[in-house]
């Protein structure tokens, strides 16, 4: 009985790692100012207040109703950031895709992933140095739009001065969509295909529409859609033998390929459906932003979204 009471009085969106903590903050203190009034009757009912005040705020991020709009319409960039909170938070671009405030260092990315003394070959990936090749066993830094064209995967467009996914890859990677699609997506995938370490308990949650990986609780990747978050396993399982040192790649910089290829999609991986570029709105817990989004036509999946402030201007 109690736990669907506080599933329906739960709200996701403003606890956990998306909690706006300026708002925790306000709504503490107005509970602390209605505890000390309520205290001049009774302190059993001050202690009551208070302690039901700090329940709701616990489960729903506040108590005062439109709180969290009036922070995203009023409360300067400034004052989030020293709660911590990146006024533009990532958008859900796929493996990685998390600020560091949130998840500290990365899962799965080696400390040891870049070398400054590292040249890049023609593939996009740094070649190793053979004085300290120890050190670039793990590459965390790719041109991924180097590593796809060396690969070739991305080729040069027939019809238009442009790139687009070769036509073969494209096949297979529809190919492999259908069989991902046909078997039940488990974290367990997601894992073993981005080559994440497997020293956590890893868990996909599902937020609106969008898919969250978790290690231990913090997120490690974040995408729009199922749609894109089974994309991304069964590009990856292509490029395991398409990309040449696709292994040495780390699971951050495999993100990087991943995002970059979903890109190139002009129908939607699960249909025949088109894909459309379009500008939206998007709810962080503390403001609102625009981005430019790629989405199914036919479904509404998004594929791909982009903070519309960081598209450099022509």
């Amino acid at each position: 009985m109690a736990k669907p009471l506080i599933e329906k009085i739960q709200s996701p969106e403003y606890t956990g790692e998306d909690r706006c903590l300026a708002c925790t903050v306000v709504n503490l203190v107005i509970a602390l100012a209605i505890s000390l009034v309520a205290s001049r009757r009774s302190k059993r009912v001050s202690a009551a207040v208070f302690t039901a005040a700090t329940v709701l705020i616990y489960l729903r991020g506040y108590i005062i109703p439109g709180t969290p709009t009036l922070t995203k319409q009023y409360l300067p960039a400034a004052v989030l950031e020293w709660f911590g909170k990146d006024p533009k938070p990532p958008s859900q671009t796929g493996l990685g895709a998390v600020n560091s405030y949130e998840t500290g260092n990365r899962s799965g990315t080696s400390k040891a992933a870049t070398n400054s003394q590292a040249n890049e070959t023609a593939d996009g990936i740094p070649e190793k140095n053979s004085e300290d090749a120890t050190d670039i066993d793990t590459i965390d830094e790719i041109n991924p739009e180097t590593l796809l064209l060396e690969n070739n995967i991305l080729v040069p467009c027939e019809q238009q001065d442009d790139l687009c996914l070769d036509e073969d890859f494209r096949q297979r990677w529809q190919a492999m969509i259908a069989e991902v699609n046909d078997n039940e997506l488990s974290a367990s995938d997601a894992v073993n295909i981005f080559g994440l370490e497997d020293v956590a308990e890893y868990n996909i949650k599902t937020f609106d529409d969008g898919q969250v990986l978790e290690a231990d609780g913090r997120r490690v990747g974040q995408w729009p859609s199922e749609t894109a978050l089974v994309a991304d396993i069964a590009a990856a399982r292509i490029a395991t033998n398409d990309i040449s040192n696709w292994e040495r790649l780390s699971p951050n910089a495999k993100g990087q390929s991943l995002n970059a290829l979903r890109l190139f999609l002009e129908t939607c991986p699960t249909g025949n459906g088109d894909v459309e570029l379009d500008t939206e709105t998007v709810e962080s817990c503390c403001q609102s932003y625009d981005v430019v989004a790629a989405r199914c036509a036919e479904t509404g999946d998004r594929l791909f979204e982009h903070p519309v402030d960081d598209i450099p201007s022509a």
